[in-house]
């Protein structure tokens, strides 16, 4: 085969490519949620009808980058808003990952402190990267962009100040697209859950606190927002047996459908403001 017509097929090859590339990362205008399997933490890739891109926590290790990389389009290396709901291990280890490869234009946070060096290697990147930082408080609202929202039910403040456990100053949120909405719990427990029933509504989707822990998800909670589908994230065979047998007996018995990702792998809701579709990697 002569050499230009190697070179010739070569360049359509890549052209071809670029362009598949380009046509599948456009936005479809449908809200994706997706729960990265991320072993024994927390990671969220939240992709808006406009095609921003949103993080909820990052996962201990590397593999929320992974997630995002296979979800994101293939040239979009912005990330609009990264969310940490508390300061462990498990939920931010795995951002250095996403400040190594992606711009982050905006960071939420509380004010929660630890004196973990983890936190102290995250608050560095913030300082080397100066994204705007964002204090979550009860009542904000955030325009995620196409017309989805995310609404902080918690931290109270002056909770965050005092508090002795980190689980409790977790940012808790409503996703809100249309008609559509979930609920984003961080590891709260259920004192908290009590705190903030009075903000709570009917939302078909549940991203349940703690990796099932028995810490939350009380009756009343679940009672109180009515939810159709519980999706968990915890690793594997993990040392803390999560998630609890009373949670999953709980959920069962309130006819909850249970999406888990150390048996289902990475998770996907997808909204298009009324209706949603759920698929699984396993």
């Amino acid at each position: 085969m002569p050499n230009k017509f190697k070179i010739t097929i070569f360049f359509a090859g890549c052209l071809i490519f670029l362009i598949l590339a380009f046509v599948l990362g456009r936005p479809d205008q449908k809200l994706h949620l997706i729960i990265c399997d991320v072993g024994q933490g927390d990671g969220i890739v939240i992709i808006t009808p406009s095609g921003n891109q949103i993080l909820v926590d990052g996962g201990p290790d590397g593999s929320l980058s992974a997630c995002l990389g296979k979800k994101a389009g293939f040239f979009d290396k912005k990330v609009e808003l990264l969310v940490l709901t508390h300061p462990q291990a498990d939920h931010m280890d795995g951002f250095a990952g996403v400040f190594d490869s992606y711009k982050v234009e905006n960071v939420l946070q509380t004010s929660a402190d630890s004196k973990s060096e983890n936190f102290l290697r995250f608050k560095n990147s913030l300082k080397e990267e100066k994204p705007k930082v964002i204090e979550a408080k009860i009542g904000l609202k955030i325009s995620l962009g196409g017309g989805a929202v995310l609404q902080i039910l918690w931290p109270d403040t002056n909770i965050v100040k005092s508090a002795r456990d980190l689980n409790d100053t977790s940012i808790v949120a409503r996703l809100v697209f249309g008609q559509f909405c979930a609920y984003l719990t961080g590891d709260i427990t259920k004192e908290m859950e009590l705190a903030i029933l009075s903000k709570l509504k009917k939302c078909p989707v549940l991203k349940v606190a703690h990796h099932g822990s028995n810490t939350g998800t009380s009756e009343i909670f679940l009672s109180a927002i009515e939810s159709e589908l519980a999706l968990i994230s915890a690793g594997e065979k993990n040392r803390f047996g999560h998630p609890h047998k009373e949670i999953l007996e709980r959920l069962e018995a309130k006819k909850i459908k249970v999406l888990r990702t150390d048996r289902n792998g990475t998770i996907e809701v997808v909204s298009d403001g009324n209706s949603y579709q759920v698929g699984t990697e396993k």
